[in-house]
């Protein structure tokens, strides 16, 4: 019906509009020039197609309405919610919650008026094909007549052969929609808020932003909403961080440096990977990310009541009762979707605009561009109270499915280091045990007693290392070679100091377990009574409480712990900035470099 209208309107009506499209002689010439005006053009040779007389026109942009408008309504049907589904009927078919204030409020009547609609749309369409055929073979406007008659000389009305098209299969597609909102609750399930003609996914329910019900293409029930809120909050995270930066940046802030100071926020990035900075950052976010995929790991495997994107992390502010919390996750779930595309609009406007600071008041020639835009699905937020963990998990499989599921795991605690990760298991009674610090789990696998064991040699190995890897350019035993590059220290010893620490080192670790050095049989027999890392030396410094004792082998655990990162950290400065510890960074230092592919410990730089 509004196919045919838009066939017969341009004849009367003109629209403004490019000459090449709007001002055709006739509706089928409006209708090829405004989608290709060239195809051969089009397809072979796109350097001459874009921002020319042959670029796409205002039809392409039709088109893709059309087509979202034809996914969402398809939906139903794409899910098996259709006319072979209870609820669904011809008296319900078609119904998109739209213009029903026009409708009569006697039942009779209303049925009357949809059925003048079910008729007047067939015979459209009956005579949208005998229009456009007409018009195709006579060369004429309306009314088609005469195939060497008068031709149009106004502009046609681009749009609308495409939107019938479109419309004319929105028509005959509603006997496959949603049943109206009253039908669908005595079904036993509720129509979205956001998309008021498909159900609401199952998955939602429960979760912070359920409210909005935006699932059109029910994506929650393919794959699992968890992993999926999971993925989605923190991108918005990082969008929210990336917005404020930017504008940060723009508005002059800077780090401290040289290599910072004249570079814009568009150059940042690629300036950044050159520096060598953006490596580094590489480095870290991938570490924290392996400890978020640990954390996932342990809720979908119902190890922990913990909801998507919950670390743990309770700022000032937050609130205590589980109404406010709701309200604190959605605002994070809304300001997570405003920043993701608002991030992408900043950056397409920094580089559209060349360089243009924010709020990007251009002065400069913006140039064109046929891009389009994308849309930013419904993003979850995270649930942050272990009350709700019920309700999350029950929306993720139908009743049945949920019958014939094996039992749920036993939830663990969460534990204090790791807010987002099950309390580790076996670690009672050894030393550091309070901050349940154990993410890969390894405890469950390897005797952590020879695992703390290892732990300490480790770190009382590193305390020592530290210390003289500070010490050595200004303290050196007699007959040693100082040098202010600590890593070259190796090299400039004498071979027989070498040998005789590697002997001592090695003759250390063969006697002190009586030959017992492995795992299955260190602790075994007499060695079951000895704590990890007694090596019965200065235990007469020990206090006599239990508990005391206890905090003192917890301080040098902690202790190891710190020396391993600083000496890692110690060799890394060294080798990057190819000088000594002090200064931290020398005069004339330009710098970090690629160390791949270099041998940092071949004996000098």
């Amino acid at each position: 019906m509004l196919a045919f209208v838009g066939l017969v309107a341009p004849e009367f009506v003109r629209l403004p509009g490019p000459d090449f499209c709007f001002k055709a002689a006739n509706v089928i010439d409006a209708h090829n020039a405004c989608a290709v005006h060239d195809l051969e053009t089009f397809f072979t040779g796109s350097a001459d197609f874009i921002g020319t007389q042959h670029e796409v026109g205002p039809l392409f942009q039709m088109f893709y309405v059309c087509g979202f408008i034809e996914m969402l309504t398809s939906f139903a049907k794409f899910c098996n919610i259709s006319n072979k589904a209870a609820g669904l009927s011809l008296e319900n078919a078609g119904d998109y919650k739209l213009g029903q204030n026009f409708l009569p409020k006697d039942e009779l009547k209303a049925k009357e008026m949809k059925l003048k609609e079910l008729k007047n749309g067939r015979l459209a369409m009956l005579a949208f094909g005998g229009a456009v055929t007409q018009a195709t073979l006579s060369g004429n406007g309306f009314p088609w007549l005469y195939a060497t008659g008068k031709e149009c000389q106004g502009a046609g009305l681009s749009s609308s052969l495409r939107p019938a098209s479109s419309s004319s299969s929105l028509s005959s597609s509603r006997r496959g929609q949603v049943a109206r909102r009253a039908g669908a609750e005595e079904m036993g399930y509720t129509m979205s808020k956001a998309v008021p003609f498909l159900p609401m996914s199952p998955a939602l329910e429960g979760m912070a932003g359920e409210e909005e019900g935006f699932d059109p293409l029910g994506v929650s029930l393919a794959i699992d909403v968890r992993w999926l809120r999971e993925a989605e909050l923190k991108h918005a995270r990082v969008a929210m961080l990336a917005t404020v930066g930017w504008i940060a940046t723009d508005l002059g802030m800077r780090v401290p440096g040289e290599p910072f100071r004249e570079i814009s926020t568009v150059q940042a990035h690629d300036a950044m990977v050159a520096f060598g900075s953006m490596s580094h950052m590489l480095v870290w976010f991938g570490i924290a990310e392996g400890f978020g995929q640990l954390a996932s790991a342990a809720m979908f495997e119902g190890k922990t009541d913990r909801q998507p994107g919950d670390f743990g992390l309770r700022g000032l502010g937050y609130p205590k009762d589980a109404k406010g919390q709701r309200e604190m996750q959605l605002k994070e779930l809304r300001n997570g979707r405003l920043a993701m595309l608002a991030y992408g609009g900043i950056v397409t406007m920094g580089v559209l605009t060349e360089g243009e600071k924010w709020p990007f008041f251009a002065t400069k020639e913006v140039k064109k561009t046929s891009g389009g835009s994308m849309l930013c699905g419904g993003v979850s937020t995270t649930a942050l109270h272990v009350g709700r963990a019920a309700s999350a998990t029950a929306c993720q499989a139908t009743p049945a499915a949920a019958a014939a599921a094996p039992a749920a795991p036993a939830k663990r605690a969460f534990s204090k280091s790791m807010p987002f990760l099950p309390k580790p298991a076996n670690l009672e009674g050894l030393a550091g045990n309070d901050a349940e610090f154990d993410p890969l789990e390894l405890s469950t696998t390897w005797d952590v007693r020879w695992m703390q064991e290892a732990e300490l040699k480790h770190g009382r190995v590193c305390m020592l290392a530290t210390l003289g890897f500070v010490t050595e350019p200004f303290l050196t035993f007699p007959g040693m070679t100082s040098t202010p590059d600590a890593t070259q220290a190796v090299y400039t010893a004498p071979i027989p100091a070498m040998a005789a620490l590697l002997f001592i080192a090695g003759s250390i670790e063969s006697n002190a377990y009586n030959g017992k050095i492995n795992m299955l049989d260190m602790f075994e027999g007499e060695g079951a009574k000895r704590q990890p890392g007694d090596l019965n030396f200065g235990k007469t410094f020990l206090p006599k409480d239990k508990a005391q004792e206890m905090a003192i082998r917890t301080k040098e655990l902690q202790n190891g712990r710190l020396a391993m990162l600083g000496i890692g950290g110690m060799i890394h400065h060294n080798i990057v900035v190819k000088a000594g510890l002090f200064p931290l960074i020398p005069d004339g230092w330009t710098g970090p470099e690629s160390i791949i592919g270099s041998t940092p410990f071949a004996g000098g730089h």
